[in-house]
C-alpha cells in the first residue's frame, strides 16, 4: 500500500512540474504585435530625459499627455499587455518618438531617425 502512495506522489510531482513548464512557455510566447525577431533583438533605448527637457526644450505634455503637471512613468499606463487602453510602451514610443524626430529633422536639431541611432549597444 505504501508503494502505491509513493507512485501517486511522484505522479503528482511530475504533473505539477509539467504544468509549471507549460505556464512558463505560455508566458514567454511572443505577442502578435511584436516586431520581427531581428528587430526584437535590438538593445533597449536609454532615453536622455535631461537633454529633451533642458537642451531641446521639449514640452512635458508632449510625452506626459495625461498629466503633464504631475508626470508619472510612461510604463504606468503603457504596459506590455492588453489589460489597459493605452498601447504598449514599445508601440507608443515608436509612434511618438519617431514622428517627433522626423518633424524636427528640418529644424536643424538633427534628431536620430534610424533604429540603430537610438538602439545603441551599451558599453560594459
Amino acid at each position: 500500500m505504501k508503494r502505491g502512495n509513493e507512485r501517486a506522489g511522484y505522479f503528482l510531482l511530475l504533473l505539477a512540474f509539467m504544468l509549471a513548464a507549460a505556464l512558463i512557455l505560455a508566458r514567454s510566447a511572443p505577442d502578435e504585435a511584436r516586431l520581427d525577431k531581428v528587430k526584437d533583438k535590438l538593445p533597449p533605448v536609454l532615453f536622455p530625459h535631461k537633454k529633451h527637457v533642458e537642451e531641446i526644450k521639449a514640452e512635458c505634455a508632449a510625452c506626459h499627455h495625461d498629466n503633464p503637471k504631475e508626470p508619472v512613468s510612461c510604463f504606468s499606463c503603457h504596459k506590455k499587455g492588453k489589460e489597459c487602453e493605452a498601447p504598449p510602451a514599445k508601440d507608443a514610443f515608436h509612434n511618438l518618438c519617431i514622428s517627433c524626430h522626423k518633424e524636427n529633422k528640418d529644424k536643424n536639431k538633427n534628431p536620430p531617425t534610424k533604429c540603430l541611432d537610438c538602439h545603441k549597444k551599451q558599453k560594459p
